[in-house]
């Protein structure tokens, strides 16, 4: 296939490197990084085995191009032989083309229409899919590209009609290893499921989600309830602590907010924990109910260890001879369970001095209503 300059004598054969797709130098990607188009195609491809997409820089060696670099060809689609050889036609609108896209597309639940490479990037973009299929729909569209220009290379050079079958093989054969590589799951739904069984492959479900149904249970007649929790910005950074206190009929006692300084979150959960045992001394209050999310502070409260931080040492030690005289038991929940002093804690990251109350917080009434009609919260895990 001969190639002329116009206006001079040259001549040279076209090969096979004059058609390929063109690697792309370390100086070129930031000119290709400007068009749009090579910008939607970076967010979605995975793997570097497929070939640069120089046709989105208007690059790419289709005859089109070629006459208006001054190759002055007849222009005509190698494959369908029907119109002009662009890039647009080419890998869009060619009835090969569209028959691959359709056959793919249509497994994926989806119907293809774009008049543009930069319309069809950009609903590649917007469809959502689960984290498995959207690695196989990555895989499949860069597969369809290199298939599309393969078998043009294949017509052009080496006079080879490929067979439709063969080209979708190749598309599904790499959907295939780039599921075999992967480590995302699929939706737990029927529609990942059907798409899968579309290319024959295997489901990687998420795990079945444990749901904790949480309740918050007041004590019996004549003890008294405590909830506890820690807050902080950062570890260690500023901190602060809160409580309750309910009786048998699920009537606050009291509610204390407590801003701390620079400590770290098991100190935090501990100040918070013997802070409430020693109102509860002070108030006269000895049968109590300790309640908390911190499985290290219901840990030592179990085992009534020594083995704390030097610096609230003398408060635990405090704490372990007041609970000592008092009829004491102890008990973990989840934070969905202990939502009230959760937010009480909160609330100290904006206090600049203590706060006491003797009734119900104010700033969460819908949060203290919940357990007082024992409602339900739940945790999924």
């Amino acid at each position: 296939m001969p190639a002329s300059v116009q206006g001079g004598s040259l001549s040279s054969p076209m090969t096979q490197a004059d058609c390929s797709f063109p690697s792309i130098s370390c100086s070129g990607v930031g000119m290709l990084a400007e068009t749009r188009s090579y910008l939607l195609y970076n967010r979605i491809r995975v793997y570097p085995c497929v070939p640069d997409i120089s046709f989105l820089k208007n690059r790419l060696p289709t005859e089109d191009h070629l006459c208006r670099i001054e190759f002055h060809l007849a222009s005509r689609c190698s494959v369908c032989g029907v119109s002009g050889e662009s890039a647009d036609h080419f890998f869009l609108r060619c009835p090969f083309a569209v028959a691959l896209w359709e056959a793919v597309y249509s497994t994926f639940q989806l119907h293809i229409s774009a008049d543009s490479w930069s319309s069809f990037f950009l609903h590649a973009m917007v469809v959502s899919f689960s984290d498995q299929v959207r690695v196989l729909r990555k895989a499949a569209i860069h597969k369809v590209v290199w298939s599309v220009w393969f078998i043009r290379n294949q017509c052009i050079f080496e006079s080879k009609v490929v067979d439709f079958r063969f080209a979708l093989s190749m598309v599904w054969c790499v959907v295939s290893g780039a599921n075999r590589l992967g480590i995302r799951c699929m939706h737990n739904c029927m529609d990942d499921l059907l798409i899968l069984q579309g290319f024959g492959l295997r489901g990687r479900p998420n795990m079945t989600p444990v749901i904790k149904s949480l309740i918050w249970s007041p004590p019996a007649p004549g003890w008294i309830k405590l909830n506890t929790d820690g807050a902080a910005l950062s570890s260690p950074g500023k901190r602060g602590y809160g409580g309750f206190f309910r009786n048998y009929r699920s009537l606050m006692k009291g509610c204390f907010a407590i801003p701390l300084g620079q400590v770290f979150a098991f100190e935090t959960e501990l100040l918070a924990a013997s802070m409430c045992i020693n109102f509860t001394w002070k108030y006269g209050w000895h049968r109590i109910w300790l309640e908390s999310d911190s499985s290290y502070m219901i840990q030592l409260f179990s085992s009534r260890s020594d083995n704390v931080p030097g610096r609230v040492r003398y408060a635990w030690q405090r704490c372990i001879f007041q609970i000592s005289q008092m009829e004491f038991q102890v008990s973990h929940t989840f934070r969905e369970g202990n939502q009230v002093a959760d937010a009480l804690s909160k609330h100290t990251l904006g206090l600049e001095i203590d706060s006491w109350l003797f009734s119900s917080p104010s700033l969460f009434p819908s949060l203290v209503d919940n357990n007082y009609m024992s409602r339900e919260s739940f945790r999924f895990s």
